[in-house]
């Protein structure tokens, strides 16, 4: 759908480096910069040290047809995703998650209340 070029899809974009950079934290053999184009590669360093709101202010720069990479091998990520896919489960009671402030992998926002 995001090859597509469909402006509507232009939101879906900034939410693709951290489902990349996720995929990279789990499983250290997933390069992150493989499913990139030079072009799309702002959003990844945006990503990587900011917050959604970070990568959303990119995406003005960013051709959203060409943004990923086309020769990026879809169905490691597509696996990667099925494995750790919340949707199987079957919740008996109330359940909520919580983050830690000991998150290595996630970064702590640069101005508190922005993201």
């Amino acid at each position: 759908m995001l090859q597509s070029g469909d402006p509507a899809m232009a939101p879906a974009l900034a939410f693709y480096p951290a489902i990349l950079l996720g995929a990279e934290a789990a499983d250290p053999s997933f390069v992150a910069q493989d499913y990139v184009t030079p072009q799309s590669t702002p959003l990844l360093k945006a990503a990587r040290s900011g917050c959604l709101a970070s990568v959303a202010q990119q995406l003005g720069n960013i051709p959203l047809q060409g943004s990923l990479n086309p020769n990026a091998d879809m169905n490691d990520l597509v696996t990667y995703l099925k494995k750790r896919s919340a949707a199987p489960l079957q919740l008996k009671v109330p359940t909520v998650i919580f983050q830690g402030k000991a998150e290595t992998v996630v970064v702590e926002p640069a101005y508190p209340g922005t993201c």
